[in-house]
């Protein structure tokens, strides 16, 4: 991804600075001081773009993504997740086992959620 961010329409960002709770600034903290690499920087993004352009760079590597999909329950073996159960927008739910399980849902968490509610756990 840093060679499309290097390309991108992006702010690029070589610092930040912190205020704390009297309003008062820090002194800024440049990430080359830090590490000096070609990736000490950051950008200000859109979300929604930066989402896409991360969902595009996985397909691009060979994940297979399912939009459109509705996840209605982490699968688990234990408290590792193993897949998930999916109701596409069209058809019949059914089960998609995977070696790798992301939770792209943002604020809603379900895989969060699930796991706490098979290990007990909450929140």
């Amino acid at each position: 991804m840093l060679a499309k961010m290097q390309k991108s329409h992006f702010v690029k960002k070589y610092s930040v600075q912190f205020i704390n709770q009297r309003g008062s600034l820090s002194e800024p903290f440049y990430f080359v001081d830090h590490k000096p690499h070609e990736s000490s920087q950051t950008w200000q993004v859109r979300r929604s773009e930066f989402d896409h352009m991360n969902l595009m760079n996985a397909k691009e590597h060979g994940v297979k993504v399912h939009e459109g999909a509705r996840v209605l329950e982490v699968l688990f073996e234990g408290k590792k997740a193993v897949g998930v159960r999916v109701k596409p927008e069209t058809g019949r739910s059914g089960r998609c086992g995977q070696k790798v399980v992301v939770d792209a849902s943002g604020q809603s968490t379900t895989l969060l959620d699930d796991w706490a509610c098979a290990n007990g756990t909450r929140f």
